[in-house]
């Protein structure tokens, strides 16, 4: 799972859905229109939209490993049905993490949503990556209790820590080391900084993020990164955050 920023709609898109929503009466309607809608032409529009957000090899919201091919509702459609048209309730996901989510919405104990939407949080602030297996784990507390967005999400989406979602994010961050490794060793030039945007623009699982802006950037060899090139590492940053209204965390 990696930060996922959603651009504003057209005008004319918002008016569409909103026009669709206000039509809506109960969740068993919504439903109906929904099925409907999917096989529409501007639905496929929407879709292509959606996968803008995760860059040019289009990954699911949720994993990150597969190809999303289908509109999840965040807040499902029995939960609110106003919401099945709402564009900031769309997520892209892979069949897969499709059916595990399915209609899970775990709640706090005052009704605050507990499962992670990429398009509304950092998951770096939630969960803590191992470097050595590509494993992810809740954070731990000041009170010794996990982070229970954390939980709730990987009680929801137990492919996060798969085997092979895992490998993936170990390619990532052989790759990105590598390309630190070489920025440094070439005094920072031009062509290697060129080379850290391209691993960045291609990081699928936003480990990058990681190794400069959260506790990755304490390990070598991003620490003398960091050390070394301050302005750089938050040219960085931003860059991988891709929409400038979105504030940078350094």
């Amino acid at each position: 799972m990696r930060r996922v920023y959603r651009p504003p709609l057209p005008l004319e898109k918002r008016i569409d859905l909103y026009r669709r929503s206000r039509a809506l009466s109960d969740k068993e309607e919504a439903r109906k229109v929904w099925e409907n809608y999917r096989r529409t032409k501007p639905c496929r529009q929407m879709v292509m939209l959606l996968g803008t957000m995760t860059g040019k090899r289009v990954r699911c919201f949720y994993c990150c490993d597969s190809l999303g091919a289908d509109i999840d509702h965040y807040t499902p459609v029995k939960v609110n049905f106003r919401s099945t048209f709402s564009w900031d309730n769309w997520l892209l996901v892979c069949p897969p993490c499709n059916r595990r989510k399915a209609s899970s919405f775990p709640l706090d104990s005052s009704g605050v949503p507990l499962l992670l939407d990429p398009t509304q949080r950092d998951p770096w602030k939630h969960f803590f990556l191992d470097r050595s297996t590509g494993l992810i784990a809740p954070r731990y507390l000041e009170d010794d209790s996990t982070d229970p967005i954390a939980e709730s999400t990987l009680e929801v989406l137990e492919c996060l820590v798969d085997e092979a979602i895992a490998e993936g994010r170990l390619r990532a961050i052989r790759r990105f080391t590598r390309a630190v490794n070489d920025f440094l060793a070439h005094g920072g030039d031009s062509h290697h900084m060129k080379r850290l945007q391209q691993e960045i623009a291609e990081d699928d699982y936003g480990v990058s993020l990681w190794f400069l802006a959260w506790e990755g950037s304490r390990e070598q060899p991003f620490a003398d990164f960091v050390h070394r090139y301050p302005v750089r590492r938050r040219r960085l940053v931003r860059y991988s955050m891709k929409w400038p209204n979105i504030k940078s965390p350094v």
